[in-house]
């Protein structure tokens, strides 16, 4: 008897323990170094925080109860787990163990569908390899992901034929978001077409069931969710303005335009998301394709929104419903596949091509190597986040967010910037008793990929900066400390620092550079300034783009804002001179020559391959360069 079939369970437990200790240790060193700057992270924590302080699903971030988010009340049941350490780290960790957990239904699911004990650990093996697995372990927290240790049981306990522990695990799985309603509904869906196919009784308790509590658990949630929005409704309905304004609107869509419907589901973008999520699995859930069935309401939920499925799904949490599912027919589909009379003479050869599959998407879409930006500024971050009391009122941008989320009154700079809410039109304004305000103003460039090409938020985009000065005259904040673009603001205290100036002067185009002390190149930090004038302003904003060159050969090479985004080139007068006074570090290159290009930038936010959004520039204009 070979190791595998003698120790199968154990060596579940030792695969179970390295992803554990693995994924726990790149979460807490990305969490250390601000590496979590999609928001998520800290808009979750401070709900977990405030709830655990009885200020139940508050969350100041997104400027009032998260309940107008998403429904999550499943927040309630691992507050026991968050008392143990009330930071986001508990949080990351409780994710990945529970993402760690799903290996053992998949490992008992594989008992029921092999024969040979060997083959117990096929599913276990390639779930924990699954680079989908990986990117919503390593992107950011939510709490949809843990629905897939509870769907998993759940379908277990449907091959055991026991009802109750089946049915608590799908009402359970509800409580984790709601559109988990569409996964629960689509077990009574595949229940019935299994009889069906099948041609044995129909189950009527099975099928109606996951049916009846899914539907009614999704309109009690949406109702709920539409209470505490701004707009009155649910808020991402908005992503399917296409079917209609309202639900009814969109229902009704659906019925009576089935051929447009088509059209959009049979869009490249989700062909191409189709065939990511099928590659892993060596497209075995094929052979078994009544499984997929358990995908059907996620599937849609996601291929008939308004920009449709795509690659960044895999990339981010979206795709986690369609992991049970997917799962589920690669067992079946191996099984059958591996009983092919022509298959048989090539032994285990299906499983190490599925094995192989599995490797090979892990490099294809799996996450990359683990980075952060600026990693010499760690410190400097830090330092400042401590250096802002625990219980003072607070606004932040990105990746500020996490950190200082133990708070009850934390803002986030974006909302502020566009001046309302997310997907809303209702006014985001930082409370009056805000104190400090702690940001990375080159985050006023993302500010510009992520908003400026989108038709919502494109007008709001384009007053930010007007907002952004407001912060300074009428709510009285002045620069504490700045260390290159990461500025300490508080309010009434004395500035020490002027970012930028406007002097009035006749006239003309102009844009010139200089440093604005003795150069010295064995410095590692110093500083310019850079000035400019328009007879005519640019309808879109400028930016900078920084070179360290040594020898001509460019090292380095970074994005500055003009004015440090508190003021923007398409607003600027043709009797304005505008003067940003730039405090740069270099610590990490030798160099002996900077330039300086006015540059006009075309592109959006992306996503890299350790989580981490940044700016995907996919048009870069040079207008001018200065070297010095």
């Amino acid at each position: 008897m070979s190791i595998l079939q003698q120790h199968h369970y154990k060596i579940l437990w030792v695969m179970i323990s390295l992803f554990i200790i693995i994924f726990s240790a790149l979460a807490i060193w990305k969490y250390l170094h601000f590496g979590y700057n999609a928001m998520d992270l800290g808009i979750i924590n401070q709900v977990f925080f405030n709830t655990a302080q009885g200020r139940f699903f508050a969350s100041s971030i997104q400027g009032g109860s998260y309940l107008g988010d998403h429904v999550e009340l499943i927040i309630l049941l691992l507050l026991p787990f968050y008392f143990i350490a009330q930071s986001p780290i508990t949080l990351l960790l409780l994710q990945i163990i529970l993402l760690a957990l799903a290996a053992v239904p998949l490992y008992l699911i594989g008992k029921k569908i092999f024969d040979r004990p060997e083959h117990f650990l096929i599913l276990p093996l390639i779930y924990l390899l699954n680079p989908f697995i990986h990117n919503i372990t390593v992107f950011e927290f939510h709490l949809l992901p843990l629905a897939l240790p509870i769907l998993l049981f759940a379908f277990y306990f449907y091959l055991e034929k026991k009802f109750w522990p089946w049915f608590s695990c799908l009402a359970l799985a509800l409580l984790v978001r709601e559109d988990v309603s569409f996964a629960v509904f689509s077990f009574g869906l595949f229940i019935l077409l299994e009889d069906l196919l099948d041609r044995r009784p129909i189950r009527w308790r099975w099928v109606l069931t996951p049916l009846m509590i899914s539907a009614t658990y999704f309109w009690a949630a949406l109702t709920l969710s539409a209470h505490f929005s701004p707009s009155g409704q649910y808020k991402f309905l908005i992503y399917y303005s296409w079917l209609g304004e309202t639900l009814p609107q969109a229902m009704t869509t659906l019925l009576t335009n089935p051929l447009g419907v088509l059209a959009h589901l049979l869009r490249y973008k989700n062909l191409e998301m189709m065939v990511a999520l099928l590659l892993p699995f060596l497209f075995l859930p094929l052979a078994r394709a009544r499984y997929l069935l358990l995908a059907f309401g996620t599937f849609l939920q996601l291929t008939i929104s308004d920009i449709g499925g795509s690659f960044l799904i895999v990339q981010l949490h979206y795709a986690t419903l369609l992991i049970v599912p997917l799962f589920i027919a690669t067992g079946y589909g191996l099984k059958k596949i591996l009983a092919w009379p022509r298959i048989k003479m090539y032994g285990s050869l299906p499983i190490w091509l599925l094995l192989l599959a599995t490797v090979y998407s892990i490099v294809a879409l799996g996450f990359g190597q683990p980075r952060v930006t600026r990693p010499e500024l760690t410190g400097v971050k830090e330092a400042l986040v401590n250096a802002i009391p625990a219980n003072a009122a607070v606004a932040a941008s990105y990746e500020f967010l996490p950190m200082l989320s133990n708070r009850q009154q934390l803002s986030s700079l974006n909302y502020h910037f566009l001046g309302r809410k997310q997907l809303s039109r209702a006014a985001y304004q930082l409370p009056e008793d805000t104190e400090y305000i702690l940001a990375d103003l080159s985050e006023t460039i993302t500010y510009q990929m992520q908003y400026q090409g989108l038709r919502f938020y494109r007008d709001d985009y384009f007053q930010g900066a007007a907002r952004l000065r407001s912060l300074l005259t009428e709510q009285h904040f002045s620069l504490e400390k700045i260390v290159d673009t990461i500025a300490l603001f508080k309010k009434n205290a004395p500035t020490k620092t002027e970012l930028y100036t406007i002097t009035e002067q006749t006239p003309r185009d102009s844009f010139t550079c200089a440093p604005t002390e003795t150069f010295n190149f064995q410095l590692s930090t110093f500083n310019f300034s850079c000035s400019l004038q328009f007879t005519v302003p640019p309808a879109d904003n400028y930016q900078l783009e920084w070179e360290l060159k040594q020898d001509g050969k460019v090292v380095s090479s970074r994005l500055l804002p003009i004015a440090y985004g508190f003021y923007t080139t398409s607003e600027l007068q043709p009797n304005q001179l505008l003067t940003t006074n730039y405090q740069l570090s270099a610590i990490s290159y030798q160099f002996n020559q900077t330039c300086v290009r006015l540059v006009h930038l075309t592109g959006a936010l992306g996503l890299n391959r350790f989580g981490q959004t940044y700016n995907y520039i996919e048009k870069k204009d040079i207008l001018k360069t200065l070297c010095f």
